[in-house]
């Protein structure tokens, strides 16, 4: 079997570390530089977590690639410079749709989901520093040499859903391209790279026998 070339080694969060992080964003408080921020960072951690998606994907939702009623979000030309649409839960819906209705009291005329206070997207560098600070709050800590990163929320999403087909007896053989078109990647191999973030999982699944010929 092989994989996409690893930069680096991800950060794959534990079942009991989403949760923390995620509580710590519910209790942030609003700042005199941003009023909002406890608002947006709670949200935006849980799309990019619970639909897989690129951090840079999620900052720059418009309200109109929105379809709450579908469930569905439309997201535009990302790295394959191909539009897909992601299917959400009910709860995500729910989420995002009282979100919507307490943001707009603060920013009524809204073009992103997550908007700044000056009009446009928050930065790479905003959510970034934001996230930082999330971690430090919550007391996660390194594994090893990985440093938690945003990104990394994607790689845990993904290394769960192939967990989670595990226990359910799939077939992860066919499963994965799913996975592949849901996540945006135009190459099988592309969404094997998460594969390896659970080994001991795969090697008592005896799933380590793929062909070479997925690439």
């Amino acid at each position: 079997m092989r994989l996409k070339e690893a930069r680096y080694e991800p950060f794959i969060f534990t079942d009991d570390e989403i949760p923390l992080l995620f509580r710590t964003a519910d209790d942030l408080e609003p700042t005199v530089r941003n009023d909002t921020r406890h608002l947006v960072l709670p949200v935006m951690l849980r799309l990019i977590y619970c639909c897989g998606l690129r951090p840079n994907e999620a900052r720059n939702i418009r309200i109109s690639d929105l379809d709450l009623h579908d469930r569905t979000i439309l997201i535009h030309k990302p790295k394959n410079r191909e539009d897909r649409k992601v299917l959400m839960s009910k709860d995500l819906a729910v989420i995002i749709a009282s979100y919507i209705v307490t943001i707009t009291a603060f920013q009524p005329r809204m073009e992103y989901l997550f908007e700044n206070q000056y009009g446009g997207a928050y930065s790479a560098d905003w959510l970034r520093s934001n996230f930082r600070s999330l971690i430090k709050a919550a007391g996660i800590k390194r594994h090893g040499d990985s440093e938690p990163r945003v990104y990394d929320l994607r790689h845990t999403y993904a290394t769960n859903t192939i967990r989670r087909w595990l226990g359910e007896c799939r077939d992860v053989d066919a499963s994965l391209p799913y996975l592949m078109a849901f996540m945006g990647h135009r190459k099988i191999a592309h969404t094997l790279y998460y594969v390896h973030t659970s080994p001991d999982t795969l090697i008592s699944s005896g799933l380590l026998g793929w062909e070479d010929d997925y690439e």
